[in-house]
């Protein structure tokens, strides 16, 4: 098993980190879209409630938020290999366990294994691939993001498979959780055979203040984003349902999620050409024209599709961000700012249904523009913040010289 090491890795190395990473988020962008299309095959299993039967999504993404938090930790003191095959043996175990579990209590244990999997291996494999690009990192970046929305086309995809031959039985819940744990152990076995690795980086020590605020940027940043991202999809049947329908409403959420998979690969050959940060800056402004535009009764659903379209980059190239701004310390950085993303389903989506009930569900086009406005803002501060940080830098360089 070859040790990892700071040599830079060749192309052929650089691709095989690439497909590690595609069966990395495969397998959780498959395990997170078969929860709910499960929950049916579920219930029969457990017999469980209809209200009990979701718990299975709150242990996962509990687990997740802890997975994210204690990344940076399990990277500097395990290295990538272990932290990679830690996390896949982590998804598969979990995830083969939910659809054959004695008990509700073991299958939602399962569940939040699975999670702290999948938050660990978030953090883990785009660091791999940010790392071994470098500068030219956003553009695979996107297409492994992208790759994320495959897993989670082709999940509920299976279930529809499994459940029209057995029907919503154990027996379909067992079959799709464990191809799941199966696509996982694939990304055990790609991770123990990868001939190059990054070995982790510990921080110099000093330069805590001014890189604790802009740390903190980011975080309010990327806070901003996921609430974005999150609270669109949420609210767009509320709105759209009584003027086109509860199934066409339901079409604009799919096709939002479309837009923002397809976004990723389509930006990502021109990613390498542009500033991470200047990208995403350009990113979230297109999202928020989409959304502006969704006030317009004729123009609603393209202005909800180009808001996908516009945040498709931004996860991804706000990866490639954090590399290049806080270089040796993005390991550690790099878990807190994706753990203040986590937080923006549980505060943002809440927060807007609490302005729309104090003003009308016509309202939701405004809310949801202003929670844009919001993100662009952090974006902006965030960009100009790094710009002066370039500055001093450079001027410091040149008082040295």
């Amino acid at each position: 098993m070859p040790a990892a090491t700071a040599r830079p890795p060749s192309e052929r190395q650089r691709l095989a980190l690439l497909l590690v990473g595609v069966l990395a988020f495969v397998s959780v962008g498959a395990l997170q879209s078969v929860f709910g299309p499960s929950f049916g095959a579920l219930q029969a299993r457990y017999g469980v409630s209809v209200a009990q039967v979701g718990g299975v999504v709150s242990a996962y993404f509990a687990g997740a938020f802890l997975g994210v938090v204690g990344a940076g930790v399990m990277l500097l003191r395990l290295g990538y290999r272990r932290s990679l095959v830690t996390a896949a043996a982590l998804i598969a175990v979990g995830a083969g366990t939910i659809g054959l579990a004695a008990t509700w209590l073991l299958a939602l244990a399962a569940a939040f294994v699975a999670g702290l999997g999948f938050g660990q291996a978030t953090v883990a494999v785009n660091l791999m691939v940010a790392r071994a690009y470098g500068a030219s990192a956003a553009a695979p970046l996107n297409v492994l993001n992208g790759t994320y929305g495959l897993g989670a086309v082709l999940g509920p995809a299976l279930v529809a498979l499994t459940t029209s031959r057995l029907g919503a039985t154990p027996q379909a819940s067992a079959l799709v959780f464990g191809a799941v744990a199966l696509v996982a152990l694939a990304f055990l076995v790609g991770a123990l055979r990868l001939r190059w690795l990054p070995a982790p980086r510990r921080p110099a020590p000093g330069r805590s203040s001014k890189v604790s605020l802009a740390v903190l940027l980011f975080m309010v940043m990327f806070f901003m984003y996921v609430a974005t991202e999150i609270a669109t999809p949420a609210w767009i049947p509320t709105y759209l349902g009584p003027r086109l329908g509860e199934a066409n409403a339901a079409l604009v959420v799919s096709a939002f999620w479309a837009a923002l998979t397809l976004g990723r690969f389509v930006v990502a050959p021109f990613a390498g050409r542009l500033r991470p940060q200047d990208l995403v800056l350009g990113a979230t402004s297109v999202a928020l024209v989409g959304l502006l535009l969704a006030h317009l009764p004729g123009l609603a659903v393209a202005g909800y599709v180009l808001a996908g379209f516009g945040l498709a980059p931004v996860f991804p190239t706000t990866i490639a961000w954090l590399q290049w701004r806080f270089g040796e310390r993005g390991e550690q950085v790099t878990p807190l700012v994706l753990a203040a993303g986590n937080l923006g389903p549980v505060l943002g989506a809440p927060a807007v249904g609490v302005a729309v009930a104090a003003t009308s569900p016509d309202a939701i086009p405004s809310v949801l523009a202003g929670v844009g406005a919001l993100l662009v803002a952090g974006v902006a501060l965030t960009w100009w913040s790094a710009r002066r940080a370039e500055r001093a830098s450079a001027s410091a360089a040149d008082d040295s010289g």
